[in-house]
């Protein structure tokens, strides 16, 4: 197939595109960034007992961060002591996951000091494993579990405060707004509504049209108006782009 190239309106776009499907005249569109279930950036138990599942199971010493606040670009370094009422020798080592379990961000990595753990994550590697987009900023709350070898575990929560500092994230690039497109018609409002975000009025809006070889890019006024199926002369619609700013 032949490369096509975008000629006309200059539309810029200031992260990654995020491309959004509409099936049956309803949005479906993927997951949005997740927000934490603690903001006070302070580790908390989780579970009975202090997050142990019963009395064999390992206990933190502590849990730990050498940053509560992190941008684009930076990382952060998570460590854990943790003992074991049936002997050290009994741990066998843990991970870091979302709430829910169903994130995993890696396994802790043993110290030199018995009980000792750490893990080091970037913003790359967060926005890897789940998008990192926001408006203003995100409080992502990380597990950290740990398990002995009957299977045992215990596990505490942590919070971590993502931020561009003012700016808005587009899957983990910070910027002034986020870019999003679609292959359906539909006003930008809508558009940004699906993706949990909010439509910049005077933003670069546009649609692309389909002129065989070469595709054009054709401005969209507002965040109301719904392009045409057809463009002078000749052009058919292919594609739209929006400006939106995500919702915290």
């Amino acid at each position: 197939m032949k490369p096509r190239t975008i000629t006309g309106f200059p539309f810029r776009h200031t992260a990654r595109i995020h491309h959004v499907l509409f099936a049956l005249g309803f949005l479906v569109v993927p997951s949005g960034c997740m927000e934490g279930d603690s903001d006070d950036g302070s580790a908390t138990d989780a579970g009975a007992g202090g997050g142990a599942s019963n009395e064999h199971a390992p206990r933190f010493l502590s849990l730990g961060t050498n940053t509560m606040s992190i941008t684009e670009g930076g990382d952060v370094n998570f460590t854990a002591v943790v003992t074991d009422p049936d002997g050290i020798d009994d741990l066998i080592g843990g991970s870091l996951t979302s709430p829910d379990g169903t994130i995993q961000y890696g396994a802790f990595a043993t110290a030199s000091q018995e009980g000792a753990y750490s893990l080091s994550l970037s913003w790359r590697d967060m926005n890897e494993v789940e998008s990192i987009t926001f408006g203003t900023m995100e409080q992502r709350v990380f597990r950290a579990v740990f398990f002995d070898v009957a299977g045992n575990s215990a596990e505490q929560n942590l919070t971590i405060k993502l931020t561009c500092e003012g700016r808005a994230a587009c899957d983990g690039d910070c910027a002034s707004v986020c870019g999003f497109s679609t292959q359906q018609r539909v006003s930008c409002n809508d558009l940004c509504r699906a993706v949990d975000a909010t439509c910049v009025p005077n933003g670069n809006h546009a649609a692309i049209y389909d002129y065989g070889s070469n595709s054009y890019a054709s401005p969209i006024s507002g965040c109301t108006t719904v392009p045409p199926a057809q463009s002078e002369p000749g052009g058919v619609f292919v594609a739209m782009q929006c400006a939106c700013i995500p919702m915290d």
